[in-house]
C-alpha cells in the first residue's frame, strides 16, 4: 500500500505551474479520532497528513495561494487532468459540492474519486478542494478499495470537522 501511496503522491507532484507562496493557514486542523498525525511527510504545500494505523488509510492536507479566485478554478480542473493523465481513473464526474465547516461556514468546492489499479494493490482516491479567501484547500483520503465504506464515512465527517480560523 506504501509503494503504492508513493506513486500518487508522485502523480500529484505534477501539478500545473502556476505561481504561488507558501500561505498562512486560514483552517483549523486536527487529526480524526484514532488517527496519528505524520510529521514527517509535512512539506511547503501538504500542511497535514495523518494515518490510520489499523487500515492504513491517509488523509493528506495541501494548501495553494493565489492572487485570484478564477486561478483556483482552473487548478481544480488541472489536478482532475493530472490524476487522469497518469492513469487514474475518475469514478464519477468532478462535481460541485459545498461542505458546511464546524464553524458553520458554507464552503463551495470540488469533489471527486478516482480509482488506480493497474497493479496488484489498487488504490482507491477522494479528493475536495475548495478555497478560504485566496488559499486553495486539497483534503484527499487514499484508501485499498475493501476499505471503502469506512474511509469515505471517515472523510465526509472529516469535512466537517473543518474550521476556518479567524
Amino acid at each position: 500500500m506504501k509503494r503504492f501511496l508513493s506513486l500518487l503522491c508522485f502523480a500529484l507532484c505534477f501539478l500545473p505551474a502556476v505561481a504561488f507562496a507558501a500561505p498562512d493557514i486560514n483552517i483549523n486542523i486536527a487529526p480524526p479520532a484514532n488517527w496519528e498525525s505524520v510529521d514527517a511527510d509535512i512539506s511547503e504545500n501538504r500542511i497535514a497528513v495523518f494515518v490510520d494505523n489499523a487500515t492504513e488509510n491517509r488523509i493528506e492536507i495541501q494548501s495553494k495561494e493565489f492572487p485570484k479566485d478564477n486561478y483556483a478554478k482552473t487548478f481544480f480542473d488541472s489536478l482532475h487532468d493530472n490524476l487522469t493523465q497518469n492513469n487514474f481513473q475518475p469514478k464519477e464526474e468532478l462535481t460541485d459540492k459545498k461542505i458546511t465547516l464546524n464553524n458553520g461556514k458554507e464552503r463551495p468546492g470540488k469533489l471527486a474519486s478516482y480509482t488506480y489499479d493497474l497493479t496488484e494493490s489498487p488504490i482507491s482516491v477522494k479528493t475536495f478542494m475548495f478555497h478560504v479567501k485566496a488559499v486553495v484547500y486539497i483534503v484527499t483520503i487514499y484508501y485499498a478499495p475493501q476499505n471503502k465504506e469506512s474511509a469515505e464515512k471517515v472523510f465526509d465527517e472529516y469535512l466537517k470537522t473543518l474550521t476556518e480560523a479567524k
